[in-house]
């Protein structure tokens, strides 16, 4: 089979102290030979080649360095790589966990970035004494990578698995082993006896997160099934239907923000994580919580259009009135659109559980009120074509953790496209009705979202 193979660089320690930093650069003379300019000063070996003469190293299959030196020695439960690439790569890091070798796989995209990851078992303490080895594959074409450093370090682990931001207004919290979505929202002003915590978290499902749909097929894949029917392609971000969550990759919290990078599960599959990853910023402003989102599919798969979930918006029962806007005159104060006892939204097309917003009206925010008190909670998604919204074994509680829901998903109609990242932000607020509309407004434009992608009204399949 013919290879082509990849261009790669590497940067290492020299052997002696006094050494400046050097680069490893494989070119490709032919289109299954690589073809490596090897500085003086650096400490590595290399496998998996066909043959070594005079500083040149020529691959018949995936580049392999292995047992080079660390730009600092010790543990570690994070690895970040500093590198350039024309084109998307699988990379395999393998280190020592506990004194046996651990292979990670990650997923980098095109460009020149830093791609960050913590340690398989970081959450249950682990660290890493070596990285042993970094093998690189192309996903698509070929092209040169280069990478440029290699950090290691050692990063504190949170006090319980939720990670919270808050100011004088809110309280958020994203959990951390649920693939960081949001599964914590408090109105420090709301003065409802028994509610704090507006959002349902009775499982993975639930939440406020990224959730994408491909296709039911594709190369070497084998969709599941979920509520009775056969599935799609569906990557979550909390995790699948059988209770395996997705793994954490990365997270940074400064002040009242935090960035997660997750890798996600495959909803009807039985622990199927897939080849993509969702990337959150939360950033409290004031009264509003703002989501900047991010997702990338390294699965190569091509899909047809599918109705998006931007985002998957879950919250307590006791909320359980709707109101969005539908009319034609956007953020003038226009009447709205209220309901009271919607039905179940799933099981296929449900016409009271749909509100389709006119492109006329971008006023394409909604809010789950309480039915007794001008009080809840406001979602507000930009750019979106249609809302779906329901409930789900309604009973009127205030326990997150209950199974009894309300659901909302602004959507849009896209075919997800590989290795394109797919990018939108949304708001968040709670309070009056009132106080609801007036803070979107007042941030209305705050988005240009779906750059990039060709959308469509809406699609039913």
């Amino acid at each position: 089979m013919r290879f082509t193979a990849i261009l790669f660089c590497l940067f290492a320690l020299a052997v002696s102290l006094s050494a400046k930093q050097a680069e490893v650069v494989i070119r490709e003379p032919s289109d299954w030979m690589a073809y490596v300019s090897c500085p003086s000063g650096l400490s590595y070996s290399v496998t998996d080649y066909g043959s070594v003469s005079l500083n040149r190293i020529f691959w018949k299959n995936t580049a392999l360095l292995a047992d080079f030196r660390l730009p600092r020695e010790g543990e570690f439960n994070r690895l970040s790589f500093e590198y350039t690439s024309a084109g998307p790569l699988r990379m395999t890091a393998t280190y020592l966990t506990e004194g046996a070798p651990v292979s990670d796989e990650v997923f980098l995209e095109a460009g020149s970035k830093t791609f960050s990851f913590l340690i398989k078992g970081w959450d249950k303490g682990k660290k890493a004494a070596s990285l042993r080895s970094v093998a690189l594959s192309p996903l698509k074409g070929s092209g040169e990578a280069v990478i440029r450093d290699v950090k290691t370090e050692t990063v504190p682990l949170p006090d319980g698995d939720t990670c919270y931001i808050s100011n004088g207004s809110l309280k958020v919290g994203v959990k951390l082993l649920w693939g960081g979505g949001v599964s914590y929202f408090e109105d420090r002003r709301c003065r409802i006896e028994g509610l704090s915590n507006l959002i349902n978290r009775a499982d993975e499902g639930r939440l406020i997160q990224q959730s994408y749909y491909g296709d039911k097929a594709g190369p070497d894949y084998e969709p599941g099934t979920a509520f009775g029917v056969r599935w799609t392609y569906n990557p979550v971000q909390g995790g699948d239907s059988f209770r395996n969550p997705s793994r954490l990759i990365d997270f940074t919290k400064k002040g009242s923000s935090v960035y997660i990078k997750a890798q996600p599960m495959d909803w009807a599959l039985d622990g199927r994580i897939t080849p993509s990853y969702m990337e959150n910023t939360y950033m409290l402003k004031g009264n509003v919580l703002e989501v900047r989102n991010r997702f990338v599919d390294f699965s190569g798969m091509e899909h047809s259009v599918h109705n998006q979930e931007l985002p998957a918006f879950y919250t307590v029962s006791y909320l359980g009135r709707f109101v969005c806007y539908q009319g034609e005159k956007p953020w003038t104060g226009d009447v709205l659109t209220e309901r009271d006892g919607l039905p179940f939204w799933g099981g296929g097309y449900v016409p009271e559980c749909h509100f389709e917003i006119s492109p006329s009206n971008t006023e394409s925010w909604s809010a789950w009120m309480s039915a007794g008190e001008d009080y809840g909670i406001g979602l507000y998604t930009p750019g979106v074509t249609l809302l779906v919204a329901g409930r789900h074994m309604y009973n009127g509680s205030k326990d997150p953790a209950d199974n009894a829901t309300n659901y909302t998903a602004p959507l849009i109609a896209a075919a997800l496209k590989p290795f394109v990242p797919l990018e939108y932000s949304y708001l968040i607020t709670a309070g009056s009705l009132k106080d609801i509309r007036s803070r979107f407004s007042a941030r209305k434009g705050f988005a240009d979202n779906f750059a990039g992608y060709k959308l469509r009204r809406y699609a039913f399949n």
